[in-house]
């Protein structure tokens, strides 16, 4: 604290007198006490927090230096409003005395000041306080959570509960370094926290739900590490109610992460390795010709990953951050479960391959620059362990080989730079992005062709309805360049408001759509110093992914073509004829198909409570557009109406008419798919000195005539109308209680429960002679069903021991001052820490039924055929060091 102790002095002044250009540096008065030191610190950060965060917004604009962001103003008063009510906590349960706790009071007047710095970037550090040493902003992270989960917890309290997750699975809620996933480093590598609640945003490809990003510095913190051990077995779980027994089930974790200045001040190396070994538990329920085959079967997996991070310093204004990560992955019995039998198996093996670096430089003052890079190589395999063909009895089992056969390369290059200028009332972010994408790929799929049959009836007697099969060159390759450039800019109007404008351009090859342009416009007005509305509304297209492209490629008939044979004989279904006689079926994509996009526009409030509580209101829309969605264009019609409809059950030939005669299934690729989407989130959180509470309700309105991206065909395709249903659970309710128990065990409490889910009715016949036996009975809609409601309790229990201590935190040497937010405690650790945690799943063993039978034709029609799994256990052991 030597070196800290002039700057919190400073930030006393500035407090008093927010138009000082340059605070100068105050010693501190020695023989002052530690108790009334603490109490003027926390008076400061009081009038900084009743004027708005005024006096240290005034200051960096005095000193030429950019203002904090709207937003993450708004954070630095929410933690400051936390250690405030921690301050009053600790003089109520000491009934209001001072006297005994002046150690305690001091370590939070120097959080509560310091916790806006955290917030800061660079050049506003420089400016305020000039240029900080590793050791002290070790110091300044010293109130962040040590352990990462509830570091994790921590960072995700800072934003609104209103921001929900991210619509585009691009844009992580949580980046490090310019980049999503990996991670969190440690606490004291950690030099910049941002903060972004706008969802409506011209930098990312879709909506974005908001940003928390962490920025490192190279050679800060100390050596540092943890290993952690995880471990389950079967005879700590309940039995799924669809299993006859428990499987043999179990996992088996070891993680492991170092990291530590190798340069002080100038480069941080991170090792960290993932080996996981699970055998996790399938049933299979189906009705076969020997009877009903219930048992539980195990899908054994295997999960390695190895992962080697450096940032370095290159100079004070001038970082480079990169990581290299390899990983394989295997799983084997895929495919056996549900109707599947164990014959149906297949083995998946992956290797996934990730390097990444990216540059920042702090240009000026208010100029930031930076760029990144990043090359992903991943290989992947189906492999059956039968080698014959695939039987399928709709409702009933499923048999023989299994029909995927494949292997994969695919390659991504990303890159990009944005610039970011920063001024007193504007800030600019310029900048571009891109993706190129290679996919070699060797499907061999259904190559042994698949029997349907529509009962079991109909099995038994040798009498399938389809033969379908595939042949031809099953080695393709594809490619595709994305490109997007954008300009977002943001404008504090006055003080307590902030309007946002962008725009962003998007461009990518294999689709001919060149007029993809989004315009978003967003706001934050503050209320007042405790409520915040946020709001905007947008147009943001979507991406027209390469794996689309490559599956009309793959089937377009010159590479690989499906034959139908109606009514085939079995086993030998070519009797009276080779299959290359037979007419085939293809893919295309519609000539015009444009990019998906969605119109969504969101209004949010969020409002403080002295007491801690915080509450959340939002109601977001959003309609979608250009969907995509296959139909056959090829598929047979009544010729007997005037507009075509399709053929009805057991009309002949003579009517029912088909488009191409020399072709079979014609799936052709469209834009022609809309949806809709009213989604009211209502949300809390109350923070106690011993207690975290936090809930939601969510209402979601969906419906959408698509199934999303995919092939999925229709069950009528000549009334697209039809395939126009709802879509997942209406209604959602979601809490957690986190409580500090006796001992410092503490208590993480989760309760789920959402409304049921629909599901769709089907016929099991291919009743309009499609080629499809996905048929509904006439008049009824996709979805039309709906399953029963689901309800969980979680629960997880951890007790930390401090089992070798270089320095112990005051928190933890005197009276328990509890967490300020996500849990953490106050003051820097060290030493070597032991943490156990149990964590248990469906603690009430109640049975969620996961997935209904709505096939006409099943034996199973009308009732569920999985649930989710009953009361699981897992134990696990981590040591920090």
């Amino acid at each position: 604290m030597a070196q800290l102790t002039p700057l919190l002095l400073i930030l006393t002044l500035v407090a008093v007198s927010p138009t000082v250009s340059r605070p100068a540096q105050t010693a501190p008065v020695r023989d002052q006490p530690q108790a009334e030191i603490g109490i003027e610190r926390i008076e400061a950060g009081r009038i900084l927090l009743e004027d708005g965060v005024a006096g240290l917004q005034a200051t960096l604009a005095a000193a030429g230096a950019p203002p904090i962001p709207f937003d993450q103003e708004t954070q630095v008063r929410s933690v400051y409003e936390a250690h405030l009510r921690a301050l009053n906590d600790m003089l109520e349960a000491n009934g209001g005395n001072r006297d005994g706790i002046e150690g305690e009071i001091l370590v939070l007047g120097d959080q509560l000041l310091l916790a806006a710095i955290k917030f800061l970037n660079p050049a506003q550090r420089a400016a305020w306080t000039g240029s900080l040493s590793a050791s002290d902003i070790a110091e300044l992270n010293s109130d962040l959570p040590e352990d990462e989960a509830e570091l994790r917890e921590y960072l995700n309290d800072l934003r609104s509960p209103a921001s929900g997750t991210t619509a585009n699975p691009r844009n992580d809620d949580l980046v490090i370094d310019g980049f999503g996933g990996g991670r969190l480093p440690n606490r004291d590598e950690i030099q910049e926290i941002r903060i972004n609640e706008n969802a409506f945003t011209a930098q990312t490809i879709g909506q974005s739900r908001g940003q928390t990003e962490i920025i490192t510095r190279g050679g800060t913190g100390r050596y540092n590490g943890d290993i952690t051990f995880d471990f389950a077995d079967e005879s700590l779980d309940a039995r799924n109610a669809f299993a006859d027994s428990r499987p043999p089930y179990q996992r088996r974790n070891f993680n492991g992460n170092i990291s530590g200045p190798v340069l002080r001040d100038r480069l941080t190396l991170t090792f960290s390795f993932q080996n996981e070994n699970s055998e996790n538990g399938e049933n299979l329920l189906a009705f076969t010709p020997t009877g009903l085959v219930n048992t539980a079967v195990t899908q054994p997996t295997n999960t390695q990953s190895y992962t080697a991070r450096a940032t370095a310093q290159l100079s004070l204004n001038h970082l480079l951050h990169s990581s290299l990560t390899w990983g394989t992955f295997q799983r084997e019995n895929n495919n056996v479960g549900g109707f599947g039998l164990p014959e149906q198996s297949h083995t998946s093996d992956r290797d996934d391959f990730n390097f990444q670096v990216r540059e920042t430089a702090i240009i000026s003052r208010s100029f930031n620059n930076e760029a990144r890079f990043r090359y992903i190589r991943v290989t992947s395999r189906n492999v059956p362990i039968l080698d014959a063909p695939h039987v399928d009895v709709t409702g009933a089992f499923r048999s023989g080989g299994s029909p995927n056969n494949q292997e994969s390369t695919r390659t991504d290059f990303e890159f990009g730079n944005l610039t970011m200028y920063t001024g007193n009332r504007w800030s600019l972010r310029f900048g571009f992005d891109g993706v190129y994408v290679e996919e070699v790929s060797d499907f061999r799929n259904n190559f042994n062709g698949t029997f349907t049959f529509d009962t079991l009836d109909d099995y038994l007697a040798g009498i399938p309805s389809q033969y379908e099969v595939t042949l031809g060159t099953p080695k393709i390759g594809v490619s595709q360049w994305e490109t997007g450039t954008y300009l977002q800019s943001d404008w504090r109007a006055r003080n307590n408001l902030t309007l946002s404008f962008g725009v962003r351009y998007q461009n990518q090859t294999n689709l001919d759509d060149n007029n993809n342009i989004d315009p978003p416009f967003g706001f934050a007005y503050s209320l007042g110093p405790a409520t915040v509305v946020r709001g905007g509304s947008g147009l943001f297209h979507n991406e027209f992914f390469v794996n689309q492209t490559a599956a009309a490629k793959r089937l377009n008939g010159e590479f690989l073509r499906t034959f139908i044979i109606k009514n085939p004989s079995y086993p030998n279904p070519a009797e009276g004829g080779e299959l290359d006689d037979q007419t085939p079926s293809i893919r295309r994509i519609f000539e015009d198909l444009a990019a998906p996009y969605n119109w969504i526009s969101e209004t949010s409030i969020e409002h403080s409570f002295s007491t801690g509580l915080v509450l959340t209101g939002s109601y977001r829309y959003v309609r979608g557009g250009s969907l995509h969605r296959a139909r056959n264009i090829n598929a047979p019609y009544d010729a007997t109406k005037s507009t075509r409809r399709s053929c009805q059950p057991g009309q002949d030939a003579l009517t029912c008419v088909i488009p191409d005669p020399t072709l079979g299934v014609v799936s052709q690729l469209e834009s022609t798919g809309t949806s809709r989407n009213h989604n009211i989130l209502l949300g809390g959180r109350q923070r106690l000195s011993f207690l975290n509470i936090n809930g939601n309700y969510n209402f979601n309105s969906v419906y959408a005539d698509t199934y999303g991206f995919g092939w999925s065909l229709p069950a009528d395709n000549y009334d697209l109308d039809s395939e126009w249903g709802r879509s997942g659970a209406r209604h959602r309710i979601s809490s957690s209680f986190n409580i500090r128990l006796p001992w410092n065990i503490n208590a993480d409490t989760r309760l789920d429960w959402e409304s049921g889910r629909p599901y769709t009715l089907r016929t099991g016949r291919d009743d309009n002679q499609d080629g499809s036996n996905n048929d509904r009975p006439s008049g009824v809609p996709r979805n039309s069903l709906t399953g029963p409601s689901f309800f969980e309790v979680g629960m997880n229990l951890s007790k930390s021991i401090q089992l070798r201590s270089d320095q112990i935190a005051v928190g933890e040497a005197g009276p328990a001052t509890g967490p300020v937010v996500g849990g953490g405690y106050y003051g820097q650790r060290t030493g070597l820490r032991m943490t156990l945690t149990a964590q248990i799943e469906n603690l009430l063993n109640k049975v969620n039924y996961n997935s209904f039978n709505g096939i006409q034709t099943s034996s199973f029609f009308g009732l569920p055929t999985s649930a989710r799994d009953g009361r699981r256990i897992s134990l696990s052991a981590r040591f920090n060091f």
